[in-house]
Formats: C-alpha cells, sequence, structure tokens
C-alpha cells in the first residue's frame, strides 16, 4: 500500500521515502502566466490583455487595476561614455550621439522595454458613453466626468507618470472647491467632444455652467487664491486642447496673471502690473501653488512665442531650487523654459526700441541694427546683441539632468533645447541679420534636423510625446528639406492619433499650408509661419 494511503492506525516505525511519479507535461491549453499582465487578474488566474492604466478586465468589474512597480535598472550610461551608435563594438546600452560629440542623449534599448510599456498610452476605454449623461443629475454627470479624467484625459496631459499633478495636485484640490471640480468636468466633457461629437452639447452645459459659477464666485470673493488660479489654469487648459485658435485661452491666461499678481489670497482682480514685478510669497508655499505657478508660466512662455509678444510675467519667479523631479510639461527643460522666456523679452524690446523710432524715416534698417548692437535695453545695461549671445551660449551649456530611467523625457528635454535655438535664430535675424552667423554658426538646417532624429527617439505612444507639439512646430515652420518635413508631419500625426487636441491638428494645418506655398513659389520668397496665423486670425495655442 502507498504510504499517501497508509492508515493512521498502522504507523510505520520508520517513515518511507515517498516517490512521487514524474508529472508528464500538459498538451491541453489554458491560461498562460504573463509576466506584464495585472496582480489583480494574476490572482484571479484570468489572461490580462495588459491595457493601460486600467485593464479590460479590471475595467468591466470595477476592480482595483494594480502593477508592478519599475524594476530598478542599472546605472551604465555615463556622461563621459558617448560613443557613435553606428560602432558595431558599442553594448546594447550605450548612448548616441548627438550634435556630435558633445550633446548626447540617452538611447533607446531593451532592458528599458518594461518602463517604457508602462509609461505609454493606449487606445482610450470606453468608460463613458453618450447615454451615460443623458436624464443624469448633475451629482451622477460629474461623476462620469471625472471617471473619464482619472481614467484618460489626466494620462495624457502629463509627459510623466512619477509626477503627474494633474492627479497628484489638482485632483484633490477639487475635493475643497466645486467650482474646479466643475472646470475639470468642463475640461474632460470637451475631451469627449472632440473623439465623439456626440458630447458636443453635454460640453456646452459644463462651460456654461463653471463660466458662470466662477464669475458668481469672484464677484463674492468666495475663492481663495489658489482655488481661482487652479480654475483659470484648468478653463485655459481645456480651452487650449478644444479650441486652440480663438482668444479664449489667452483670455484665462491673463486671468491668471492677474490673479497671480495680486498681493495675497484674496481675488482682487485688478490690471496687470509690469512684467518685471515678482509674485508673493504667498504662491510659493505650498506644493499645490508652486505647480500651480509652473504650470501658469509654461502656458505664459509658449504664449509669447505664438503671439509674439512678451510674457505677461517675466523671470524665474516659477523655477524650483532644484529639477531632479521632471515636470509634467517639460520634463527637466527648466532652464531652457527660462531662455525661451528671455528671448521672447529680447524680441519684444527690439520691437519696442524700433516702434519708437518709427517716425525717424531717415534711419535705414541697418543704422536701426547698428543701434540694437550698441544701446543697453535692460537694466543690467547689456546690449541686445550681447544678450542674445548670452542666450545663445546658455543654450549650448546645458545639460540634461535626466537619468537613464526617464530616457524619452530626456529625449523631450533635448527638443526643446534645439527648438530653443531656432526661436532664437528668428529673432536674431529679425532685428540684426549679419550677425546670426556669429551668434548661431551651425545654421537653423542644423537645429531642424537635430529635432527631428531626437523626436523619433521618443517612443510613439509614450506619456512624453503629449509636449513636442512645441519642437515639432518651430522646426516644423523651418523645415525645407522634404524629409525633415515628412518626419515631422508623421510624429503630429502618430502624436494625436489617440489624444486627438485640436492645437495639434492647428499646428499641423498652419504647417500644411507653409509648406505648400514653399512649393508653389519654389522658395524664391519667403513663408513664416506667423504670417498665415495672422490671416487665418488665430490666436495659435502651442501647450
Amino acid at each position: 500500500m502507498s504510504t499517501l494511503a497508509a492508515s493512521s492506525s498502522q504507523p510505520s516505525p520508520t517513515p518511507q521515502p515517498q516517490v512521487l511519479a514524474q508529472r508528464k507535461p500538459s498538451k491541453k491549453g489554458g491560461y498562460t502566466r504573463q509576466r506584464r499582465g495585472c496582480l489583480t487578474c494574476r490572482q484571479r488566474k484570468k489572461k490580462c490583455d495588459q491595457g493601460l492604466p486600467v485593464c479590460g478586465h479590471c475595467s468591466r468589474l470595477n476592480l482595483v487595476c494594480k502593477h508592478e512597480k519599475p524594476r530598478q535598472l542599472s546605472s551604465v550610461w555615463r556622461e563621459d561614455a558617448v560613443e557613435a551608435e553606428e560602432d558595431p563594438g558599442l553594448s546594447g546600452s550605450q548612448a548616441h550621439a548627438y550634435w556630435g560629440s558633445q550633446h548626447p542623449v540617452i538611447a533607446q534599448r531593451d532592458h528599458v522595454s518594461e518602463l517604457l510599456r508602462l509609461t505609454k498610452i493606449a487606445e482610450p476605454l470606453d468608460l463613458v458613453r453618450p447615454d451615460d449623461t443623458v436624464g443624469c443629475d448633475l451629482s451622477a454627470s460629474r461623476r462620469t466626468m471625472m471617471r473619464y479624467y482619472t481614467s484618460t484625459l489626466a494620462i495624457m496631459l502629463s509627459a510623466t507618470a512619477e509626477n503627474n499633478c494633474f492627479l497628484s495636485v489638482l485632483l484633490p484640490m477639487a475635493f475643497d472647491c466645486p467650482a474646479l471640480l466643475d472646470a475639470m468636468a468642463a475640461w474632460s466633457s470637451a475631451h469627449l467632444a472632440l473623439r465623439d461629437p456626440s458630447f458636443h452639447g453635454t460640453s456646452l452645459q459644463y462651460r456654461g455652467r463653471v463660466l458662470a459659477n466662477l464669475s458668481a464666485a469672484l464677484q463674492e470673493g468666495s475663492l481663495s487664491g489658489e482655488m481661482c488660479l487652479a480654475v483659470a489654469m484648468a478653463m485655459c487648459s481645456m480651452e487650449t486642447i478644444s479650441d486652440a485658435t480663438s482668444s479664449s485661452w489667452s483670455h484665462h491666461l491673463s486671468g491668471a496673471a492677474a490673479v497671480l499678481q495680486s498681493k495675497g489670497s484674496d481675488t482682487l482682480v485688478g490690471p496687470l502690473q509690469t512684467s518685471s514685478s515678482v509674485v508673493s510669497d504667498y504662491w510659493l508655499k505650498s506644493v499645490e501653488r508652486k505647480w500651480l505657478v509652473r504650470n501658469f508660466a509654461y502656458h505664459d512662455i509658449l504664449m509669447s512665442v505664438s503671439l509674439d509678444r512678451r510674457p505677461l510675467i517675466s523671470g524665474d519667479y516659477w523655477m524650483a531650487t532644484e529639477d531632479t523631479l521632471a515636470d509634467p510639461y517639460f520634463a527637466f527643460a527648466s532652464k531652457i523654459m527660462l531662455l525661451i522666456s528671455e528671448i521672447s523679452v529680447l524680441n519684444a524690446d527690439c520691437a519696442d526700441y524700433k516702434s519708437s523710432l518709427g517716425s525717424d524715416r531717415t534711419l535705414a534698417q541697418g543704422d536701426i541694427a547698428l543701434i540694437l548692437e550698441e544701446v543697453p535695453l535692460d537694466y543690467n545695461y547689456h546690449t541686445p546683441l550681447q544678450r542674445a549671445h548670452n542666450i545663445a551660449n546658455g543654450l549650448r551649456d546645458w545639460k540634461c539632468p535626466a537619468h537613464t530611467a526617464n530616457a524619452p523625457l530626456a529625449l523631450l528635454s533635448e527638443t526643446y533645447r534645439s527648438a530653443s535655438l531656432i526661436y532664437l535664430d528668428r529673432v536674431v535675424r529679425q532685428h540684426f541679420p549679419q550677425r546670426a552667423t556669429e551668434i548661431l554658426p551651425e545654421g537653423i538646417r542644423a537645429y531642424v534636423e537635430s529635432v527631428c532624429d531626437v523626436a523619433q527617439k521618443v517612443p510613439e505612444g509614450s506619456l512624453a510625446e503629449c509636449s513636442l507639439l512645441f519642437p515639432l512646430f518651430i522646426a516644423g515652420g523651418e523645415a525645407t528639406d522634404a524629409s525633415h518635413v515628412e518626419r515631422i508631419r508623421d510624429r503630429l500625426c502618430s502624436m494625436n492619433r489617440w489624444r486627438r487636441f485640436r492645437n495639434v491638428n492647428a499646428c499641423r494645418e498652419v504647417l500644411e499650408e507653409v509648406w505648400k506655398k514653399r512649393v508653389e513659389s519654389n522658395e524664391s520668397e519667403r513663408v513664416d509661419w506667423r504670417d498665415v496665423v495672422r490671416q487665418r486670425c488665430w490666436q495659435l495655442a502651442l501647450s
């Protein structure tokens, strides 16, 4: 009798070793454990479809979809170990050269595939349908919109999952502010309307509701400063992705600037102060306020580029002492964003000075350029030419502080550097063209090539892709090579595959017209994207 079937009434004095028969491999199909499936499906022994941020099973059954934390990756890339990627002797973990050997960026390799999978967006889940908002009371409808916000929209808005402030900062604030909750619901319904026109009516209802409630709250003085700024920025971002060509988003941004320049936490909104004013310490006393200020600065700086004006508030008032954590919008390019702001201020100073000389018709364009090279126009007594040199040197000397685990974010930051050099080149050629090759000897074609090369390395569908609009548009506006045009066009299409942001489509429309006119004129005349935007009477949003 087998020892496993022995009766307890007849124990064996000495235990016999158990001999287990070797199991034959099963040939029947069935569940196969997936290394990348969510933990919930593993526990339930179900095959996971690996959807992110919530898989199909968990979404359908309303379960918490848990995923393993990304593994700690070894740091094998060093700045002093960058060599050419084409060298067959290099290991797969080494970086590729950018702008020769002095501008290294991080290459994409197999050992970061798991991390990239966790930071990619897929087709939005159908968590919300048009009939979900029909016949519902306000509370139920708002919960539906917030479900879409947390599961889909907030993920699409942020370039990083680690520091997604649309979830970690804005969402908790909405618990204490019905007006902000309405603004976020309007934001969600506006994006849903871009994907499905059936949501258009719901979107208009929410938009009207939040504007009416915000107006009433401002008159009553019932909103704190930070809540007023949060609502204004939410509405600005909503108009940016849903309209992007009217003045609505810039009006919300101007309102946010007025709130920022108020002296304290009250919401008394008066005329804007001078752009050199410093914001109150009130805005630097909490995590929420600091992020709201950075959020404003990002939109303000890119607005200064698209609308050809100085920022509403200039300076480094928004910068953190350390930038080790990637920003949801511009990753590690904080210094780059500050330099873009300085380029806009330089451009505005030169334009204002030219306007002051407008009545003197005896001065030729070359004479005005010479004056701009010699006359100091800022409080540091630097001439515009000196300022342009300083900005160019700052852009060249900048180093991305990213680590290997954030390869897409490092690449995103590099595209901002190249785009800012293109922007500087435009300003220099406009105000002192004979000095352009002295300040920027690489030439604008090299910067366009850099944007195309580095942007192509950002994984398609990654979170970092959401902030590529500004560098791609600036590069596209100067692209003359057919291969550059095609690469920029393809990337603009792919980055908006699931997002459907209106400003991306609007920017692509402008570039298509620019490229078409250049082909028709055989590049015999200068075709500028600003002229196309003015002819359309658009206020284009690049943020």
